[in-house]
């Protein structure tokens, strides 16, 4: 599941589904080439939360192809979150 926002904290999408392949990284990837375009943002920078093991494909075929990859604490996932339930 994925979340799109800005860096000033706005949700511009809640939640995107999609599988852990090479498929449903490129939906994501064309997603968030619109939602860029939609909304006139520059940069993308992809979060992860670390758990499991979910992440790592995603991730290296992110940074396989130049895309900003960071790793986010638990902690900081836990109160956007909140925020998030919130709106």
């Amino acid at each position: 599941m994925l979340l799109f926002g800005t860096a000033k904290g706005h949700a511009l999408l809640k939640r995107l589904v999609f599988k852990n392949n090479s498929e449903g990284f490129e939906k994501v990837l064309t997603f968030s080439g619109a939602m860029k375009v939609k909304y006139g943002l520059y940069k993308e920078v992809f979060g992860f939360e670390p758990t499991c093991i979910y992440h790592k494909l995603f991730g290296e075929y992110l940074t396989r192809r130049d895309f900003n990859v960071v790793m986010l604490s638990g902690a900081v996932v836990k109160n956007n979150r909140k925020v998030m339930d919130r709106l």
